[in-house]
């Protein structure tokens, strides 16, 4: 996956990342944790939003690439309101996806505790111009269309 975008949470000090097969993984790194086999652990990637395509084996993906003509849109801006502890993210398409980037908290052994990001909202491009055109019947009946 081709990082096409890069996110902080000034407030939570989480790291969001854009990738080119339209999903937001989020970077998360250790100070030297021991793994359950032994070694240190340094970093890790998650992906907080996923599609189809990019679940499916190499070979799919060209096939389905190919057959319909079409790929996953990447993700090109991400945005985070840390005050309100959102993450914005803008596809090629023009797809909006909203998602709610909880506070950190500790446990009860003080180890920091990050819980994980939840999907809000999406909207596409379309469902846009729908409601552009809906607001502005409303504001201006006049100018509506016929």
């Amino acid at each position: 996956v081709v990082v096409s975008s890069i996110a902080c949470d000034e407030v939570s000090r989480r790291i969001f990342l854009g990738g080119n097969d339209g999903c937001v993984h989020e970077f998360q790194y250790f100070n030297d944790d021991v793994s359950w086999y032994g070694r240190p652990r340094k970093s890790r990637s998650s992906t907080v939003h996923w599609n189809l395509q990019s679940r499916l084996p190499g070979f799919l993906r060209r096939l389905t690439t190919k057959l319909f003509a079409s790929s996953a849109e990447g993700v090109v801006q991400l945005a985070v309101d840390g005050s309100r502890g959102l993450l914005f993210s803008l596809s090629g398409s023009s797809t909006v996806m909203v998602f709610h980037v909880p506070p950190n908290r500790r446990d009860a052994d003080g180890q920091l505790e990050e819980p994980p990001v939840v999907p809000v909202h999406s909207i596409t491009s379309y469902a846009m111009t729908v409601e552009v055109f809906r607001l502005r019947s409303h504001l201006f009946p006049g100018l509506a269309a016929p």
